[in-house]
């Protein structure tokens, strides 16, 4: 269940966080959107992720010891994974890197996602996975 507001505090935390640079121990794409989790619903499906990894080893170590191989086969584990095309403001996104997935957070007909020095916005078409929070 979202909050009341949730359209507002999302925009909020778009703000607040745009021009936050990528770091492993602060600020990474799988807190980016579990923040976002925690405002919009007031808890986290991803406890053992929350504030907890601060590097990519510890997030493949994590994953290993919850038994997921990816971000994304445990995103289809805990949430509902839908049609991107189907993907609404607030939703979970996620976009194919080089070598990986970047999760991030759909705003409509663009999402944004973290990069080196900022947040970066693509065009929704991009995106390759979409989830529900609830």
């Amino acid at each position: 269940m979202r909050v009341e507001n949730w359209e507002t505090k999302l925009s909020d935390y778009i703000e607040l966080t745009r021009n936050k640079k990528f770091d492993w121990k602060s600020n990474n794409c799988g807190q980016f959107v579990l923040e976002w989790e925690k405002i919009l619903t007031g808890t986290t499906k991803f406890p053992e992720f929350y504030k907890k990894v601060k590097s990519l080893e510890e997030v493949k170590e994590k994953l290993k010891e919850c038994g997921f191989k990816s971000w994304i086969t445990m995103c289809n584990s805990r949430l509902t994974r839908i049609n991107t095309k189907l993907a609404q403001r607030g939703d979970l996104v996620a976009i194919r890197q080089k070598t990986s997935f970047c999760l991030g957070i759909c705003l409509g007909k663009n999402c944004a996602l973290l990069g080196a020095d900022n947040i970066k916005f693509i065009l929704i078409d991009e995106i390759k996975y979409a989830w529900r929070w609830f």
